[in-house]
């Protein structure tokens, strides 16, 4: 029996032996007896494995905390001290149970002991070699009890709490968001819109069975897949636009007109998105397991008949394929001119995207269910084995290797050179892009093998009880330069320093049946009227910037210091709008660009409401505190 093996069976017996004795997570428990069944639970799978990192010396110090920590007061023995009574013989009777022994409860303990007592064999006489970067289980548990070392996680918490929704039966699929809401789909058929700085219901959409995949939002427009039906919906409202009969079997993609939905039945059928009318299917040997991915005029998509296709988007035609050693379930992830996937054979694939050709692969433990994630030259993806790989993108050698002892099936976000990823063992991780280092964990209770949903600063995490959690992540890693926020994200990343240049002054909404318009006035502490500077007006579908405050080539007739954005069609434009004021950093030209997105934030983002016709002009003050002559000039 292998190292590997040996572990798992050690793992898998304790936590049978805590069943035996009793030991359970009932709620009635004392706090302190849960951490301790915790900490019980993660020793129980501590990696054995020839890539440890266990040395004797670390695990005595350990087992000997255990068994001096104060015992539970409850009627049996702690879960810490369960543990260390296997391994120290110190306490007498079967654990210092006071009920009747049983034979086979003795047979199975004594197994479980000899099993131990080999696995500390193999630990003293220095079976490990390789070690990996990242820490294992039981260098993490020394840290928790001892602190100290150059392993230990930085004081600053990188993960934070924001809020959790559960719904009523519970979220089944990763979230969609647009920056503003959070789309959830649960397990009894609704689907949620949330604001996602509070996690407050906006409004709910009932479908006729669950939700198993992911939502997605394009445009105005969010869509999602319940069994036996895809649903278009208005993002705002919750309203049906439109729906197509098909069973999709992970979430569709949307890529300009075109919406790309994979099928329980093996096809992948292409949807216009106004319309919702078929254009074109293609036909696999099987369940298309993955989300498809677009590049260019491309589209590529993994099946369980074990090919991943390179299809047509104009006219749904087979342009190759590429046959792996199992399922293809792994959603593909493209850099340049390369398709980086994985399979249920146990490998990741790098592929040329306009061919086929295979560049490299890599091995890892266990099947690979997550997409991999490209993060400048790495290609980072999690698998089965419970280990999370970082590969060199050119050749596929291995950078480092983190193992979490659990499967590892969501894919990896990077930013700003941390990666986060969710794991079978329950936790949110963020660590090092470049080493792997743990940065912080955040534990949700369950496994977590949804994909990850990032709006600004913002990580949305479902686990396996239907939790949906908002965490929110720090903005960089302690050891990297500060990297400007993607540009994909639909609402802007504010800075880090929550005393912004400005805030909000006087607000108030009227009644105009004719247009709906913003504006106000920008002025400093001393009341003194500032120019230069735009207003972003944002509905999660609209982004739309005023002209810079006070008069200029544009406006030359503007008083100082105002501001205005006047919105056509009132009836199409009510609703939840967010306010940033800030600055105007694209080149100047002869016409304003109203989307511009140069757009530096310089303030929050104020959230006001327009009802038509009751109040539809909303007057918007804005003070500033600093540097209040710097705006633009033109």
């Amino acid at each position: 029996m292998s190292t590997k093996d040996l572990a798992e069976r050690f793992s898998h017996d304790v936590e049978n032996l805590l069943q035996e004795t009793d030991v359970s997570d009932s709620p009635e428990m004392p706090a302190d007896y849960q951490a301790n069944l915790v900490l019980a639970r993660r020793l129980a799978s501590t990696d054995f494995s020839r890539e440890s990192q266990i040395r004797f010396t670390l695990k005595h110090r350990l087992l000997n905390q255990i068994e001096h920590k104060t015992v539970s007061t409850i009627e049996i023995p702690g879960p810490l001290q369960i543990i260390a009574n296997l391994f120290t013989h110190s306490h007498p009777g079967p654990f210092g149970l006071s009920r009747p022994a049983h034979s086979r409860q003795n047979q199975f303990r004594w197994a479980v002991v000899a099993g131990l007592v080999v696995l500390v064999g193999l630990v003293l006489t220095g079976w490990w070699v390789q070690p990996q970067s990242g820490p294992s289980f039981l260098s993490s548990l020394a840290q928790i009890l001892f602190g100290g070392d150059e392993t230990e996680p930085p004081s600053s918490r990188q993960l934070r709490l924001q809020w959790e929704f559960r719904g009523q039966g519970g979220i089944g699929a990763a979230p969609a968001t647009n920056g503003n809401f959070i789309y959830a789909g649960s397990n009894d058929g609704y689907v949620y819109a949330l604001d996602a700085a509070t996690g407050q219901d906006v409004w709910q959409f009932q479908t006729h069975s669950p939700i198993e995949v992911a939502p997605v939002v394009a445009g105005d427009t969010v869509y999602v897949g319940s069994t036996g039906t895809l649903y278009a919906l208005d993002k705002l409202t919750g309203a049906p636009r439109w729906q197509f009969e098909t069973d999709v079997a992970a979430a569709p993609t949307v890529a300009g007109d075109r919406l790309y939905a994979p099928g329980q039945d093996g096809h992948l059928v292409a949807i216009d998105v106004q319309t919702g009318q078929e254009r074109w299917r293609f036909a696999t040997g099987g369940a298309l397991a993955s989300s498809p991915v677009v590049a260019g005029n491309t589209v590529y998509v993994g099946s369980r008949d074990r090919y991943l296709y390179a299809i047509d988007t104009a006219d749904g035609l087979q342009r190759w394929r590429y046959r792996t050693g199992n399922w293809v379930a792994s959603t593909p992830a493209i850099a340049g001119d390369t398709l980086f996937f994985g399979s249920n054979d146990e490998f990741v694939y790098a592929l040329n995207t306009a061919t086929g050709d295979e560049k490299w692969r890599f091995k890892t433990g266990n099947d690979v269910f997550a997409s991999p994630t490209v993060a400048d030259d790495l290609v980072i993806v999690g698998s089965y084995d419970g280990t999370l790989y970082a590969l060199e993108v050119e050749s596929g050698r291995e950078r480092w290797q983190l193992n979490t002892g659990k499967p590892i099936k969501s894919s990896a976000l990077v930013v700003d050179q941390v990666v986060y990823f969710g794991s079978g063992d329950g936790d949110l991780y963020a660590v090092t892009a470049q080493s792997g280092r743990i940065l912080d964990r955040f534990t949700t209770g369950s496994q977590i093998y949804a994909e990850l949903t990032r709006s600004g600063q913002t990580l949305f995490v479902v686990n396996g009880k239907g939790q949906l959690w908002a965490v929110e992540s720090a903005a960089s890693s302690p050891d990297q330069q500060d990297i400007p926020a993607s540009a994909v994200d639909s609402q802007p990343v504010l800075p880090e320093n929550p005393n912004f240049q400005f805030t909000p002054g006087a607000w108030y909404a009227a009644g105009d049946g004719n247009i709906v318009r913003f504006h106000g006035q920008i002025v400093d502490e001393a009341g003194r009227a500032v120019d230069g500077f735009s207003v972003q007006l944002d509905n999660g579908s609209r982004s739309l910037l005023s002209k810079p405050s006070g008069p200029n080539r544009w406006q030359p007739e503007t008083d100082a210091g105002q501001w205005e954005i006047v919105l056509d069609d009132p009836t199409q434009n009510t609703g939840w709008w967010w306010l940033t004021i800030g600055h105007y950093d694209c080149p100047l030209a002869i016409e304003f660009n109203a989307q511009c997105q140069q757009f530096v934030p310089l303030s929050e983002s104020v959230k006001v409401q327009v009802v038509f016709p009751g109040e539809t002009t909303i007057n918007a003050d804005w003070i500033c505190h600093t540097d209040c002559q710097a705006g633009v000039k033109p």
